[in-house]
């Protein structure tokens, strides 16, 4: 797992400081191609927390390395010759949305720390439960197991995406949210 790790991580790093590299001989700001490779990393931590395809283990430290990786680019930021930049985080989607999920209807409640999401839907616990830069939703419906991916719209009014039902063996079921 090392092995695979380490290939993982020159595979997102090296290009990752390439670029910032490069950027800063251009005297232009680095931070945003830093910040695309981090959304990057989330959708990896997405697809395979998603497709289940990935060890415990390994989705721990690529969690983990995620978390790092933020903590690093907040001390660049305070140090930046470019000034400052807007904290890395997420859109809040904290509060309750009026969810239809495959036309049933119900309530979504979300609570957020960051990009981590906890609460609820249709009465069942969120497992696994976030959000990334991009506005991209990631959450496992307890119970069913059901995994929810969607996206947070501009205006961070409403949400839409597709969930996979194991139960049924369904897959691609709609559902949108509006927030209340």
């Amino acid at each position: 797992m090392n092995k695979l790790l380490l290939c993982f991580l020159s595979l997102l790093l090296v290009p990752t400081l390439a670029f910032a590299y490069g950027t800063w001989q251009e005297e232009t700001d680095p931070m945003d191609g830093v910040m695309a490779y981090m959304d990057r990393l989330d959708q990896a931590i997405q697809r395979a927390a998603a497709g289940r395809s990935a060890h415990p283990a390994f989705l721990e430290e690529l969690t983990s390395l995620a978390k790092d990786l933020r903590t690093a680019l907040a001390d660049l930021q305070q140090d930046s010759p470019w000034g400052e930049y807007p904290p890395i985080t997420a859109s809040d989607v904290s509060g309750q949305w009026a969810v239809v999920g495959n036309g049933h209807g119900g309530v979504l409640i979300l609570d957020q720390e960051g990009m981590k999401l906890s609460g609820t839907i249709y009465g069942d616990l969120l497992a696994e439960a976030r959000i990334s830069l991009d506005g991209t939703i990631f959450f496992v419906r307890t119970g069913s197991n059901q995994v929810w991916t969607g996206t947070l719209d501009p205006t961070g009014t409403k949400m839409t995406g597709t969930f996979d039902c194991p139960v049924t063996g369904g897959r691609g079921y709609l559902w949108e949210a509006v927030r209340q």
